[in-house]
């Protein structure tokens, strides 16, 4: 497991020497290959140099190029398009994150940096949304089931690999859950089992990443079909 995470690279850009290098730290103990700029504009030319890079980790507050007008600049190339981007904010500039929505990123956190959260969203990032993966957002309803209780969440974006969902109570990780949902203009709904692999509170509620575990051929010929995904 270690020697395939050591192929994936992360790049880290932070006018904060401090917190590079404490980022760096734990991305490399985790298992992962890191590079690093201290702001955007820096960190647009390394990205450009390593095609290769599969997840940035880019600080919203900097001189010379800030975190949105990278993220804008990533997303404006259309071989960036489904790279990963988790945004790092202080506490006191979480108001910035909302310029960043419509940017592009994918999650946030906020600064200091816990190392368990860092390693939970760069594992739902990179391990279980890998950039092969062609993601789509919608907007679904979706019954959860759990085994002890149901409730309804929105599927905000889906892939061969998972969906993420918004929910209002949070669902624990590492649980096995059943999806069921209906695809606008077919009758018949759709039953598909996932892993919870992280489930964290948000301004809305909470979001959560799931990994398909299973799911019948037939089931993911439809989701294909519908969004028009390529499945190996």
């Amino acid at each position: 497991m270690i020697a395939e995470r050591r192929e994936k690279t992360i790049l880290v850009v932070d006018d904060s020497s401090l917190v590079r290098n404490q980022v760096t730290g734990l991305l490399e103990g985790f298992g992962y290959r890191t590079v690093s700029a201290p702001n955007g504009a820096e960190g647009m030319e390394i990205l450009l140099e390593n095609r290769d890079v599969d997840l940035v980790v880019l600080d919203v507050v900097m001189p010379v190029m800030d975190g949105r007008a990278m993220l804008l600049e990533i997303r404006s190339r259309e071989e960036f398009g489904d790279l990963p981007v988790l945004v790092l904010t202080a506490a006191e500039h979480i108001n910035f994150i909302s310029d960043c929505t419509m940017a592009g990123y994918n999650d946030y956190l906020i600064k200091p940096v816990d190392p368990r959260l860092l390693y939970q969203r760069v594992q739902a990032l990179i391990e279980t949304y890998p950039r092969a993966y062609r993601r789509v957002a919608c907007n679904l309803l979706v019954d959860v089931d759990i085994g002890t209780e149901q409730f309804v969440g929105e599927i905000g974006e889906i892939s061969e690999g998972g969906v993420n969902l918004f929910l209002e109570s949070s669902i624990e990780e590492n649980n096995i859950v059943k999806l069921t949902f209906n695809l606008p203009g077919e009758p018949d709904p759709l039953t598909i089992g996932a892993n919870v692999i992280y489930c964290h509170r948000t301004e809305a509620g909470y979001k959560a990443g799931l990994s398909f575990v299973i799911i019948h051929s037939e089931t993911m010929d439809r989701v294909a079909d519908f969004f028009g995904l390529r499945f190996p």
